[in-house]
């Protein structure tokens, strides 16, 4: 008989990174990188849990005074000719400080960025999920950047992320 139909007394999240490393350790073995670097990832979300809380609803109607409330401090943008253009992720962090999540640049050849990518999907091949690239901005620039209120010319912003040190946030949330 199996461990999980004996009834396996370890913890869930103990289970699921046991199945992972299993998977994983197959994955190894027969050379599929691109599932080795998957089951790396998820092993990471398995042993960081954080819980995310997505504030959606109609324009305009409170969601960042909402947000700011919770976490009191002005993160969001709250004016009536100002919406929220980009997504604003906040996360507990020993100091105050703010990033720039940035889309994946696009890529020479050889280099692994986003047009190799697409090549590899075209052949059949299964993309390796990249990690946007961060660029650190001042705390008072927040606003700016999640109205897109800032002239940019560079790399498409994905988000920003804010981090502050509050009670409220350190437990994952």
């Amino acid at each position: 008989m199996s461990e999980t139909s004996q009834g396996n007394s370890a913890p869930p999240l103990q289970r699921a990174l046991q199945a992972v490393a299993a998977v994983r350790q197959l994955a190894a073995a027969r050379e599929r990188t691109d599932f080795v670097a998957r089951l790396d990832a998820a092993k990471e979300r398995l042993e960081n849990l954080n819980y995310q809380v997505l504030v959606v609803g109609e324009y305009k109607k409170g969601k960042s005074t909402l947000i700011n409330s919770l976490v009191n401090a002005e993160v969001c943008p709250t004016d009536d000719d100002i919406a929220t253009a980009r997504p604003v992720m906040v996360h507990h962090a020993d100091e105050p400080l703010a990033e720039l999540l940035l889309e994946p640049r696009r890529s020479s050849p050889g280099d692994g960025g986003a047009d190799e990518r697409a090549d590899e999907e075209a052949n059949g091949a299964p993309a390796t999920p990249r990690p946007p690239q961060t660029r650190a901005i001042d705390v008072s620039e927040i606003e700016a950047w999640a109205t897109d209120r800032v002239p940019n010319d560079g790399p498409e912003v994905r988000a920003v992320r804010v981090g502050l040190p509050r009670t409220l946030l350190a437990s994952g949330l």
